[in-house]
């Protein structure tokens, strides 16, 4: 017999990572702020770079030359991080609670993994790799920083779902 409830269960966190997608494909900074204004805030903090809100594309940062917009948002890794704590075996006391919990924790993720990426690339630059900002180290930096970021979580995920397990068992 098929369990609609779990293929629905197990369902929704993509159904929500493709309308994340698409929404995505169109917002801007301003709509993006919710993510930006926080890694905003600990990028100045950690570099002592300040910077300010120019509309319509991120936050300029005039000391280091460059731009947080929308594109290091980091919105795609929210969406990774979404499914991660929704798929996670303690999202499964309550099939609402995928829906709540995971964006909730998703979001202080996001801004930590992206905010360190972008330290480190700032870091690096400031040390004498101009070519790391552009091109595809840039991209590698990234792609190393978030799955640090994802593996490590979800290490933290399955060990704690191990742990309740067999504290009911």
């Amino acid at each position: 017999m098929i369990d609609w409830k779990k293929i629905w269960r197990f369902s929704l966190p993509f159904i929500g990572y493709a309308v994340g997608k698409f929404w995505y494909r169109q917002a801007g900074a301003d709509e993006l702020s919710w993510l930006l204004r926080p890694i905003h805030e600990l990028v100045s903090l950690t570099l002592n770079s300040p910077g300010q809100w120019v509309n319509d594309l991120g936050f300029h940062h005039p000391s280091d030359n460059f731009v947080l917009n929308a594109g290091c948002a980091g919105f795609n890794f929210f969406l990774m991080a979404c499914l991660l704590f929704a798929l996670s075996p303690l999202a499964y006391t309550r099939w609402w609670s995928q829906l709540v919990i995971a964006p909730l924790l998703a979001w202080p993720l996001t801004v930590l993994a992206n905010s360190s990426r972008i330290v480190a690339l700032v870091t690096f630059t400031r040390l004498g790799f101009k070519d790391f900002a552009a091109g595809s180290l840039h991209v590698a930096l990234g792609a190393f920083v978030y799955l640090v970021f994802l593996f490590l979580t979800g290490l933290i995920l399955r060990y704690a779902a191990i742990r309740r397990q067999a504290k009911h068992a």
